[in-house]
C-alpha cells in the first residue's frame, strides 16, 4: 500500500509561507501600489508530462525500504533565465520586475532549485501560488550562498510564479537561472489519502507521559528535502567548542548535491493526537558537505545558516565510546510524516558498522526515516539508521528489527572527509561523550568541567602501578574560572581533591596532572568531577564528571611451554581472554572440528553469518614470561580456513605485546587465498583431516621478556568459518621439555627425546612410530590404513616430500608447501607473488553484497 505525506495536503497548509528563512514583503503583483499598473499576463513555462502511474508503481515495489529516501516527487530538468524566460515590466518608481509561471499539470505540489541564485542588495525574489494565497518570501541577497545555489520548499497546486523586484540602479545586475521544477506527484488527488498516513504503531513527538523528558532530543530531530524530489531524517549535533555551528547527521544513502537540499524544523503535533491540517514549520534552505562513508553509512553537513532563535533547535550530543546501550530511541518522519519517536527498553547489540535494535517496544520505522537519529538512554546520539525491517502491524510494532550506522565507528576514518571526529572535536580533546547544547538558554555565570581524561585513556592496559592522571579542565562559564576543586577516586575507594588555581577564559581549557593513581592487579574504574568553582555552586552540573577503565597487568607471565587444544570447557579457557569489541559475534569452542584424529574441539570464529567487516576480534592466552626461555622461541598452531568467494573473505593476524599491550608487534597476517587450507566453500565451512595446515611464527623478538602478551585476531570480511588449534608456546629443550617440542611427558609427550613426535601432530604411516602420540602406530592409527583412502591428504608412504605437491601437513620429511592442495611450495615465486597481491588487494577491494538485509 502505498503510504502519502504531508504534502498531500499541502492545499490546506497554512504554515508555509513562514518557513524558510524571509524578510517579508509583497510580490509587486500582489501589492496595492501597482495594482493595475502591471499586465495581468505572465507567460508560462509548460512542463512536460509525468508517468505518474509508473512511479506509483516503482513507489509500490519499494514500500517499506529504508536504504534510498522516500519519494514524493518528479525532477524535472528546466533551463530557465532572467535574459531567456519571462518578461520584464518597469515600475512607475524605476525599479524593474520580471516574472515567469510555471504550470506542470497535475501535481500536487510544485518546488524549485536554481544553480544560479545572486541576488544584488535590494532586489528580492518571491515563488507564490497562482492564487497568490501560498508566498514565499521576500528572498534576497541575505540568501546569497557561496556556490550560487537555492532551492524553495514546497507550494500546494501545479502553478507558481516567480517575481523579481530589481533596485533602479542595482550594485550589479541579478543572476537568476532555474534548473529543477518538483512535480510533486503523491497527493489527495491521487490515491485519496494524506496527513498521518505513516503506520498506526506511529507515536507523535509530545504525547505525554510516554515522551516526557525528550523535549530536547526532539527539537534536533529534523526532516531533509533532498534531491528536490524524497525525504529523509536527520539530526543537529553539538561540537566539543560549543559555539553552535549547525552540523547535521543523516545517512550516507540519503546523500545528494545538498546545495538543493531543505531542511525542516518543528513539523509536529503539539500532542497525542494527529492533526486535521498539516502544522506549521520553519526551515533553511542549502547544506555543505563535510564528511560521509559508506562503512557506517553516514553524511556529515553543515547547514548554510545558523537556524534563528525563534526556531528553538536543540544541538543533540553524542557518545563515541561504542559501549553498548541499555535502551535506544529514534526521532524521525516515517513515510515523509510529521515528527514520530519509537522506543525500545533492551534490545540493542553491536553488528559490525551497524547497531542491531528492537523489536521496539512502542512505535517503528519507516521509509523517509532514513537518516534519523538512534539515541542511548542519556540521550546521546548512537548513529543514524540504515536500514531493517521494523514496521507497523496494526496499532503495534511488528517483529522486525532496524540497523543504525555507528557513530563511533563514523567517528574514525582515513581522511576528515570520511570520519566526524574532525568537525565535532576540533580541538581533539577525544572526550568520548558530549552533552547536548541549547543555543537559546543562555550560559552559566559559573560554570568548570572535566571535558576528558587525558590519562588513563579508556581501556589502556599498565604493567605497573601507579599509572598516571590527567585531565582536561573547561570553563564552560560567561566568568573566568579561577579555582576549583578536582575530585577523583578509583573505584569505590574514598574520593580524593586537587585544588587549581588559574585563569580560564570563556571556552578555555588546560590540562591538569593529577597524582598518580596506585593499583592491584585487574580491571579499574577511575572518576573524576569537579566542584566548588570560583568558591561559587557550579551552573551546569551536567558536565561536571567523566569515567575510564584501566587495567594493571600481573607482576609477570606464566612460564612456558604454553600448550591448548581446546578440548575441554570451559571456554575461553582459564587464564584466556577475549577481546570482543563490539560485544557480537566472538570466538568460541568448536566440538565439530579439531586438528588430530584425536582431539575434541578448536577455538572457532563465525564469519559466515555475520557481517562486520574489517572487525578485529581477539582470543589472547595468559601473560606469558620468557625470560629464560632457550631458543628458538616459537608460537606453532594449527589452522583451518576456507574463504567464501573471493568478493568475501577474512584474515587472521598473530600481534605481541611486551608492555603489557600498551604497543603491539604483528608478527602473522595471512587474508584471503593466502590463509585459506581448503577450496571456497559457500556453506559453513567444517575442516575435514586433511584441511588443516601447522604454523609456526618466530618469537626470538621478545625473547627476555617476563609479561609478553599474545593475541590471535579475526579480522572479519563476511567470509566464513575459521578454526585454530592446538596453539603453543615453547623454546628449545628444558628440564621440562626435553626435545623442545613444546611438550613435557607430564603434557603427554610420548617421546621427549624426539622433537618429532608430540601430542596432535600428524601420524607419519609406515614408519613403526607413533608420533601424534595417541596410543596408535601406523595402520592401527585412524590416520593411516591400507590406500590412499585416510583423508588425510598425504601419499600414505610417510615421506612427506617436496614432490608431493597434495600435501597439506607439515611432516617430519620437511614439505612446506602448506597451502592449498594441488599448489607448488611457497618457495615458488609465481606463488608468493600472487598471495602477496591479494594481499595488497584486500585494502582496496570493493564489498559485493551477499545477505545484508537492508531497507
Amino acid at each position: 500500500m502505498l503510504r502519502l505525506v504531508y504534502i498531500l495536503v499541502l492545499l490546506t497548509f497554512p504554515g508555509v509561507a513562514a518557513a524558510q528563512i524571509q524578510h517579508g514583503g509583497t510580490p509587486p503583483s500582489l501589492d496595492p501600489r501597482w495594482s493595475g499598473l502591471l499586465p495581468g499576463e505572465v507567460p508560462v513555462a509548460e512542463m512536460p508530462p509525468v508517468d505518474v502511474a509508473r512511479l506509483q508503481d516503482e513507489d509500490r515495489a519499494n514500500e517499506g525500504r529504508k536504504d534510498i529516501p522516500w519519494r514524493f516527487g518528479h525532477p524535472i530538468h528546466v533551463y530557465f533565465g532572467l535574459e531567456d524566460a519571462g518578461r520584464w515590466d518597469t515600475l512607475p518608481d524605476g525599479e524593474r520586475v520580471w516574472r515567469l509561471k510555471i504550470r506542470s499539470a497535475g501535481a500536487v505540489s510544485l518546488n524549485l532549485a536554481f544553480d544560479r541564485f545572486v541576488l544584488p542588495p535590494g532586489a528580492q525574489l518571491y515563488v507564490r501560488s497562482a492564487d497568490g494565497t501560498t508566498v514565499l518570501g521576500a528572498f534576497t541577497a541575505a540568501n546569497n550562498k557561496a556556490d550560487g545555489r537555492f532551492a524553495t520548499t514546497l507550494i500546494p497546486g501545479d502553478e507558481v510564479v516567480l517575481e523579481y523586484l530589481e533596485p533602479v540602479v542595482p550594485a550589479f545586475p541579478g543572476e537568476l537561472h532555474l534548473i529543477n521544477v518538483t512535480h510533486g506527484y503523491r497527493g489527495p488527488a491521487d490515491l485519496a489519502k494524506g496527513l498521518n498516513d505513516s503506520g498506526a504503531c506511529n507515536i507523535n513527538v509530545h504525547c505525554s507521559p510516554l515522551t516526557d523528558g525528550w523535549e530536547d532530543p526532539v527539537r534536533s530531530a529534523v526532516i531533509l528535502l533532498n534531491g528536490n524530489s524524497s525525504f529523509c531524517s536527520g539530526s543537529l549535533l553539538n561540537n566539543t567548542d560549543g559555539d553552535g555551528r549547525p552540523y547535521l547527521l543523516t545517512a550516507n544513502h540519503c546523500y545528494s548535491n545538498p546545495s538543493y537540499w531543505v531542511m525542516w524544523f518543528n513539523w509536529e503535533s503539539p500532542d497525542c493526537d494527529n492533526p486535521n491540517q498539516s502544522p506549521a514549520y520553519d526551515s533553511i534552505s542549502s547544506a555543505t558537505l563535510v564528511a560521509r562513508d559508506s562503512n557506517s553509512d553516514f553524511a556529515l553537513l553543515e547547514l548554510s545558516s545558523t537556524p534563528p532563535p525563534e526556531y528553538n533547535v536543540f544541538l543533540a550530543g553524542w557518545d563515541s565510546t561504542g559501549v553498548t546501550p541499555a535502551a535506544a530511541t529514534c526521532v524521525h518522519h516515517p513515510s515523509g510524516d510529521i515528527k514520530k519517536i519509537t522506543f525500545e527498553g533492551s534490545q540493542v547489540s553491536p553488528a559490525g558498522n551497524y547497531w542491531e535494535v528492537g523489536p521496539w517496544d512502542d512505535g517503528t520505522t519507516e521509509g523517509g526515516s532514513s537518516g534519523a537519529p538512534l539515541f542511548d538512554e542519556n540521550q546521546r546520539v548512537i548513529g543514524q539508521l540504515f536500514g531493517g525491517q521494523a514496521a507497523c502491524q496494526g496499532p503495534n510494532p511488528n517483529s522486525g528489527t532496524d540497523e543504525y550506522g555507528r557513530f563511533d565507528r563514523s567517528w574514525d576514518g582515513g581522511q576528515p572527509d570520511d570520519r566526524v571526529r574532525d568537525w565535532l572535536d576540533p580541538s581533539g580533546l577525544d572526550p568520548g561523550t558530549l552533552d547536548g547544547l541549547d543555543p537559546n538558554v543562555p550560559v552559566a555565570d559559573v560554570d568548570a568541567g572535566i571535558y576528558t581524561i587525558v590519562q588513563p585513556i579508556h581501556g589502556s592496559s599498565f604493567c605497573d602501578s601507579p599509572v598516571p592522571a590527567e585531565v582536561t579542565l573547561k570553563n564552560h562559564g560567561n566568568h573566568t574560572l579561577v579555582s576549583v576543586e578536582i575530585q577523583y577516586r578509583v573505584d569505590e575507594e574514598p574520593w580524593a581533591s586537587h585544588s587549581w588555581t588559574g585563569s580560564l577564559d570563556t571556552s578555555a581549557t588546560e590540562q591538569v596532572v593529577l597524582p598518580d593513581l596506585a593499583a592491584d592487579p585487574g580491571w579499574h574504574t577511575f572518576e573524576v568531577t569537579v566542584a566548588d568553582p570560583n568558591g561559587e555552586e557550579d551552573g551546569n552540573p551536567a558536565n561536571d564528571s567523566r569515567t575510564a577503565e584501566f587495567a594493571i597487568a600481573e607482576a609477570t607471565g606464566v612460564p612456558v611451554p604454553l600448550v591448548q587444544g581446546f578440548d575441554s570447557s570451559p571456554f575461553p579457557p582459564d587464564g584466556w581472554t577475549l577481546d570482543n569489541p563490539d560485544g557480537a559475534v566472538a570466538w568460541e569452542r568448536s566440538t565439530a572440528a579439531s586438528a588430530h584424529d584425536s582431539g575434541t574441539g578448536s577455538a572457532w570464529f563465525d564469519n559466515f553469518n555475520e557481517e562486520h567487516p574489517y572487525e578485529a576480534d581477539g582470543l589472547l592466552p595468559p601473560m606469558l614470561d620468557l625470560s629464560d626461555v632457550p631458543p628458538p622461541l616459537v608460537l606453532e598452531f594449527d589452522l583451518a580456513y576456507a574463504r567464501y568467494d573471493s568478493s568475501h573473505w577474512d584474515e587472521f593476524q598473530v600481534q605481541v605485546s611486551a608492555d603489557c599491550g600498551q604497543n603491539w608487534d604483528v608478527v602473522y597476517d595471512e587474508g584471503g587465498f593466502g590463509l585459506a587450507t581448503a577450496d571456497d566453500a559457500a556453506e559453513e565451512f567444517v575442516p575435514e583431516m586433511d584441511e588443516w595446515r601447522a604454523e609456526s611464527v618466530d618469537l626470538s623478538a621478545m625473547a627476555g621478556e617476563s609479561r609478553v602478551t599474545v593475541a590471535l585476531f579475526n579480522v572479519s570480511g563476511w567470509g566464513n568459518y575459521l578454526y585454530v588449534d592446538n596453539v603453543r608456546v615453547h623454546g628449545g629443550p628444558t628440564d621440562g621439555d626435553g626435545d623442545g617440542d613444546g611438550y613435557s611427558t607430564d603434557a603427554g609427550d610420548c617421546d621427549d627425546a624426539d622433537a618429532s613426535n608430540f601430542p596432535h601432530n600428524a601420524e607419519v604411516c609406515d614408519d613403526g612410530v607413533d608420533n601424534d602420540c595417541d596410543g596408535d602406530v601406523d595402520a592401527d592409527d585412524a590416520e593411516c590404513v591400507t590406500g590412499d583412502d585416510d583423508d588425510t591428504g598425504d601419499d600414505d608412504t610417510g615421506d612427506d616430500d617436496a614432490a608431493d605437491d597434495d600435501d597439506t601437513k607439515l611432516g617430519p620429511g620437511g614439505d612446506c608447501d602448506c597451502r592449498l592442495d594441488g599448489l607448488p611450495n611457497p618457495g615458488a615465486a609465481a606463488a608468493w607473488l600472487l598471495v602477496t597481491l591479494l594481499a595488497l588487494a584486500r585494502t582496496a577491494r570493493v564489498w559485493a553484497p551477499r545477505r545484508r538485509r537492508s531497507r
